[in-house]
């Protein structure tokens, strides 16, 4: 069984949240995203531009691996990359444009932020 998580930044302070991605008043003007923990169901306010995906996997040091995370690929001499969904897929895009599977490089992959938190880091892997 594989876990659906979401994270966000919570609108109030910026600290993380993690847990289920829930909608309220979808499609409505006043419209609330928030995440809910899973434990009290507790919806935490958050914002929507920072909410990603837990793709399953683990980086190299059993770290979750998240959508929009920044990393290096050790396996080709510390190539930085990022990490977003494709269509139908997990990808790792990387500096020189190339992408990859992120399931094939997740145990070499070492996350070293986010493109929230480090948008200088985003800055080097899309230049």
């Amino acid at each position: 069984m594989r876990e659906i998580l979401f994270r966000g930044k919570r609108a109030d302070n910026g600290a993380w949240e993690t847990g289920f991605y829930v909608v309220e008043r979808l499609g409505c003007s006043d419209a609330r995203h928030c995440i809910t923990d899973k434990m009290t169901g507790y919806h935490t306010p958050v914002v929507p531009e920072t909410v990603g995906q837990f793709t399953g996997l683990l980086d190299k040091n059993g770290r979750p691996v998240y959508e929009g995370d920044v990393g290096v690929v050790d396996e080709w001499g510390s190539a930085r990359c990022f990490v977003r969904w494709n269509k139908d897929a997990w990808i790792i895009c990387y500096a020189d444009g190339d992408d990859g599977f992120l399931g094939t490089v997740h145990s070499v992959l070492c996350v070293t932020g986010n493109i929230h938190d480090n948008p200088e880091m985003t800055a080097e892997v899309t230049e």
